[in-house]
């Protein structure tokens, strides 16, 4: 009797979570872009220079997609070969929930980042200052959605010079 009680109390939830194959993924853009404080996309910074980073979800379809996610929704990470440099993490803290939220049709999802430091890090005087030499960056997202899986998103690279 148990086990049916578990089965019919659980399927809903796994069944929440099937893909949608009537939605078209296409429609649904991703971008991640490394752009200055004038919002003009570059991937050469000076060693001073703060830069800001951007995810963006554009939903282009005909419907609304929803999304369930931990925090944060969205991290990057900053990598010199196989070393982390910095994370939009670092010093942060999150509260250990789930949310879920809708990106409705023709509107869009976007997180920035003004790296490499942190308000956390900014706010302990621990300030990271990336040395000339090539970097590269990656966005790590918790979301996943009903209607479709969000692809994996290109490292980016990027320099920094004296």
């Amino acid at each position: 009797m148990f086990k049916y009680i578990f089965i019919v109390l659980i399927f809903p939830i796994f069944n929440s979570c099937i893909v949608d194959n009537d939605f078209n993924k296409e429609d649904v853009e991703v971008s991640f872009i490394l752009s200055d404080s004038n919002g003009i996309e570059k991937y050469i910074f000076k060693k001073d220079e703060e830069f800001t980073v951007t995810f963006k979800i554009i939903n282009n379809s005909d419907d609304e997609v929803t999304f369930f996610s931990s925090l944060p929704i969205i991290s990057y990470s900053i990598f010199q070969g196989d070393s982390v440099i910095a994370r939009s993490t670092d010093y942060m803290d999150y509260a250990a929930v789930m949310i879920n939220g809708i990106i409705k049709k023709e509107e869009s999802f976007v997180d920035t980042w003004i790296g490499p430091n942190t308000n956390g890090r900014k706010g302990s005087e621990d300030l990271i200052v990336l040395s000339p030499n090539q970097y590269e960056i990656e966005v790590w997202h918790s979301s996943f959605f009903k209607e479709f899986k969000l692809p994996k998103t290109k490292t980016l690279r990027f320099e920094v010079i004296e």
